[in-house]
């Protein structure tokens, strides 16, 4: 069965809650989203973001690790890759939305700059981010933004930490209609195989 996606309004709504309930447990929890959502990221992404190269790095192949129109993401590992990926992440004006401002935003506060994890310990539940952790705080988020039944879906199917990446190419896939995109330029911001156009497309609802 596949995930619910995320698409770019609900994220947009739930970074707006998050701003105005103003708590730490939402705020980062809406953070983390921005970040999967923005690298078409799953939960191992995440977790496995290569923390001090993210914050500054000049690849001598792909650059400058941030420039006024992009952000190298770096990750130590992506589910089928066991070695160093990078995804460019579009930089955003409105700094809530902008992957990079999330990013400096949790290593500041919860400082991570030294750290082997990106995710932090949460405040509400005192222990350190894993996977369920996450996906309890992220369905609860979802839950106070209203945003639970907002689609028809098949019965049963709730939040899950795939819900960035769905997303993700469901909106990129729907915008495509107007604006040409190839499939490779999804797969490669994803990390996928090229030659996985099947798996990719499944993605998109």
């Amino acid at each position: 069965v596949k995930a619910r996606p995320m698409l770019g309004r609900h994220l947009v709504k739930l970074v707006k809650l998050a701003a105005r309930l103003n708590q730490d447990w939402l705020t980062l929890t809406a953070d983390i989203a921005v970040m999967a959502w923005m690298s078409a990221g799953r939960w191992d992404c995440i977790y496995n973001i290569d923390v001090q190269k993210s914050i500054g790095n000049h690849c001598p192949i792909m650059g400058p690790g941030l420039t006024d129109e992009y952000w190298l993401l770096y990750m130590k590992q992506r589910k089928n890759r066991k070695h160093e990926t990078l995804t460019e992440c579009l930089r955003i004006d409105d700094k809530r939305l902008d992957p990079r401002s999330r990013y400096i935003s949790v290593v500041t506060k919860y400082g991570r700059e030294k750290s082997e994890r990106w995710a932090p310990r949460s405040r509400k539940s005192k222990v350190k981010i894993f996977y369920d952790t996450f996906l309890q705080m992220f369905r609860h988020a979802m839950k106070l933004a209203n945003i639970q039944n907002e689609f028809d879906c098949e019965q049963g199917r709730k939040w899950s930490c795939h819900a960035f990446r769905q997303g993700f190419v469901t909106n990129i896939r729907h915008n495509g209609k107007e604006t040409p995109i190839r499939v490779e330029t999804i797969a490669r911001h994803g990390t996928w195989n090229e030659d996985s156009v099947p798996v990719i497309l499944g993605y998109s609802n």
